[in-house]
């Protein structure tokens, strides 16, 4: 809005040129010459030939000033606010739109992208998002005067805009969250319970799960675990009521033998046939000794199941632990398989650098002979191809766009742009035509050059006599 009312008023006064519509990363906007143009990407070298040999920097943020607008909007030539190295004039460039199309209107921008630019008189117009940082660096822009403007809607009077400006707004810590008005947790002391208070305030206004919900559902197999567990020890709990059980019934059938056998001498003159006295005999002493086994037996049963919930206890920790070595090992082969496929992705991204060297040094040896060198075409159309195959490799241009400066993509200015674009194959386009319009501009100029230095030998050269002297 502020640069579109600063423009109309220049306009109004007939301070600009006659304007083109040019096609900008943020869409179209309408420059003249006269304009003030913002530069909002870094480039080494702007309006320079294959490889950015003899452009110009810019850098996001930039400012400068439109000298001309030509091609229907295709070409500008700004004059850059900064002094040249050395301290000589401003250094003016002229570079196509198809190669940096990262422009917007100079008038106003933020306090962030202000950051850096020096200006004779400067206006602020402040907003409630800002404080004293922001106002520092807003406030200091210029070289002999500045202007604040601030709105009584959003800030009130002068007292609250001194208020909002002058705020200190740090960071802030998980030490900032301070005890709450909770009771003490109970059982825990005082100490604990605080920390514990303090913890889950920072976590209500972190949004921040409880630590304990955490813990208990730390894995897909931990509930699983857990159940498993308590089943076993209730079976082992049963088991437990069985042996009990068993080991009376066989103490009851221990006494009966033992009572039998006390009544037996009071028997035996009852009884007239002493073969019936002796299978008697037989048959209580066989079930005393069964009795006094199935006393020993439910005591050894008894025993071991006095040892099954430790027995039971190591299992399951033997469970979790094997558990954890197969979540383990998935996890390293998922490791493994990553840095086998970011290996790969490395190697086809240094692939691509290679590639675009060949055919940019192609293509720099056919453009000195342009249309008589039959090459050319050829190598244009290897490029065009190229820029338009890297749509196809979105990972390994990932690769080059996150670790640029290590793949050498600093000293291919050129090639980073053309990564950087929604449209590869259209910047590769714009950047070749930019070239042959370079050429061209060059081959007219060494023509003019070798017309004027035959003209001037023809002029120098002596007249030959046709006639004898008397």
């Amino acid at each position: 809005m502020l640069n579109h009312l600063a423009r109309e008023r220049l306009r109004a006064a007939g301070e600009l040129g006659a304007e083109q519509a040019v096609q900008t990363e943020r869409g179209e906007r309408r420059f003249a010459a006269g304009d003030r143009l913002m530069f909002l990407r870094n480039e080494r070298g702007l309006g320079g030939g294959p490889g950015g040999r003899g452009g110009v920097a810019v850098k996001n943020g930039t400012l400068g000033t439109v000298l001309a607008v030509e091609g229907e909007g295709a070409r500008l030539t700004v004059r850059l606010d900064r002094a040249a190295a050395g301290g000589g004039r401003a250094p003016e460039v002229t570079f196509s739109v198809g190669d940096y199309a990262d422009l917007e209107h100079g008038y106003a921008a933020t306090t962030h992208k202000g950051q850096g630019v020096t200006a004779d008189r400067a206006h602020v117009l402040a907003s409630a998002h800002m404080d004293r940082h922001a106002a520092y660096v807003a406030l200091s822009r210029h070289r002999d005067g500045v202007s604040l403007h601030w709105s009584a809607d959003e800030l009130g009077s002068r007292e609250g805009l001194a208020r909002v400006l002058g705020r200190e707004r740090a960071k802030d810590t998980s030490l900032d969250y301070g005890d709450g008005a909770e009771p003490e947790a109970a059982g825990l002391a005082p100490e604990l319970a605080r920390a514990e208070r303090t913890a889950a305030a920072y976590a209500e206004r972190r949004g921040v799960v409880p630590a304990g919900e955490v813990a208990d559902s730390a894995g897909p197999a931990g509930p699983r675990l857990a159940a498993r567990t308590a089943l076993l020890l209730n079976r082992m709990g049963a088991l437990q009521l069985d042996g009990t059980a068993t080991l009376q019934r066989h103490a009851a059938r221990a006494q009966a033998g033992q009572a039998a056998g006390e009544v037996l001498p009071g028997l035996q003159p009852r009884f007239r046939h002493g073969r019936a006295l002796r299978v008697l005999e037989a048959s209580l002493a066989a079930s005393a000794r069964l009795a006094e086994q199935g006393v020993a037996s439910a005591e050894r049963m008894a025993t071991a199941l006095a040892g099954l919930p430790e027995l039971l206890r190591g299992l399951v920790g033997r469970m979790a632990l094997r558990q954890e070595a197969m979540v383990g090992a998935a996890e390293w082969r998922e490791r493994y398989t990553a840095q086998r496929r970011q290996a790969a992705l490395e190697v086809q991204a240094r692939g691509l650098v290679g590639s675009w060297d060949t055919l940019i040094a192609a293509y720099g040896a056919a453009l000195p002979g342009l249309a008589r060198d039959p090459g050319l075409q050829g190598t244009r159309a290897a490029l065009v191809q190229f820029g338009a195959s890297l749509r196809e490799q979105p990972d390994a241009v990932a690769v080059l766009q996150a670790r640029g400066s290590e793949l050498g993509l600093d000293a291919r200015p050129n090639f980073a742009r053309v990564l950087a674009s929604h449209d590869p194959k259209r910047t590769v386009t714009g950047q070749l035509d930019g070239y042959e319009v370079q050429q061209r501009a060059h081959l007219k100029r060494e023509a003019e050059k070798t017309a004027a230095r035959l003209a001037q030998e023809q002029q120098l050269r002596p007249s030959s006599s046709h006639g004898m002297s008397m």
